[in-house]
């Protein structure tokens, strides 16, 4: 077992209106493990009942993957538990990122979680026994039987062939070409015409309208400005989308501010006002609508010369 903890003295919040807040403790059940093998991390902060926390996803993408994960709440403590699996060998890193607080006065804070390394081994190749030879072969029928079972293969494989170039025929005579597909902006703006359909959910429907609308837009700037999104936590991308030159300061504030309310939802049990929701969902269309290709005008006839 391997536990850290990380107290204001050695990784302070990176931002807060108030006196400095309460320590974070995180501890990784084991620092190697096999693959397939479960193993937990547990993190916890000392805060009031009405402090909403948002943590750090775990893992590694292909490598470490979450199994299932459970919060609980007592008194003085938030504390968030994952059981994750290793599905790969090699070393990876389990977490990093920070932990974002917002407290009941509407004061925020956040710190930076302790790198958490794991390595994962492979059971093949650790067995001393000996390669085994193969067991006897079974005869081969005699020839009479063997010309029966090779005509018969003859034949089954002539009835393959013919239906193969049936199929094929037929599937030529009615294949027509596969419409043309949508543009990123084209299909993100029909998603959020949906979504809008749909109507301000109540209460039980807020981390799905959250989770699905984060989802429309990562996935509209992944094809519009190849950025690897949905394989990235919130930090990691909010790093990539600042980074890129094909969004303004003023389209990467909007990213910024939308992403951190969607994990404020998703993982802090944050309730958003039915404004803040309709806010939300407009500004998902204002960065598709503002950052969309704007078409290209058609050149002014040059006016013909008097005969």
């Amino acid at each position: 077992m391997i536990g850290l903890t990380l107290l204001t003295a050695c990784g302070g919040p990176r931002e807060s209106r108030t006196a400095p807040a309460a320590p974070l403790a995180v501890r990784l059940s084991t620092n190697e493990t096999l693959i397939g093998r479960p193993f937990t991390l547990r993190a916890t902060v000392e805060a009031s009942a009405e402090t909403q926390i948002a943590w750090p996803t775990p893992g590694a993408p292909r490598a470490i993957w979450i199994r299932n994960s459970r919060e609980d709440r007592s008194e003085g403590q938030h504390t968030r538990e994952w059981e994750l699996i290793a599905l790969r060998p090699g070393v990876f890193t389990v977490w990093t990122g920070a932990v974002h607080v917002v407290r009941a006065d509407g004061s925020t804070a956040s710190y930076d979680v302790p790198r958490l390394d794991i390595a994962v081994r492979t059971t093949i190749g650790e067995t001393n026994s000996e390669p085994r030879d193969i067991a006897g072969l079974e005869r081969w029928p005699d020839a009479p039987l063997k010309r029966l079972l090779t005509a018969l293969g003859a034949v089954a494989a002539l009835a393959l062939l013919a239906a193969l170039i049936a199929l094929a025929l037929r599937r030529r005579k009615v294949s027509a070409p596969a419409p043309a597909e949508l543009p990123p902006h084209e299909r993100a703006m029909q998603a959020l015409r949906a979504l809008r359909a749909r109507g301000i959910p109540q209460a039980d429907g807020i981390e799905a309208y959250y989770v699905e609308l984060s989802a429309i837009v990562r996935r509209y700037l992944e094809d519009a400005f190849s950025l690897r999104a949905p394989e990235q936590t919130t930090e990691e991308f909010i790093r990539a989308a600042t980074t890129s030159n094909r969004l303004t300061l003023d389209h990467q504030q909007l990213v910024i501010a939308f992403l951190e309310q969607s994990d404020l939802v998703k993982f802090a049990r944050h309730l958003p006002a039915p404004t803040d929701m309709e806010a939300a969902l407009a500004a998902a269309e204002r960065l598709v609508s503002e950052t969309m290709p704007r078409p290209t005008p058609n050149p002014a006839p040059t006016p013909s010369s008097p005969a």
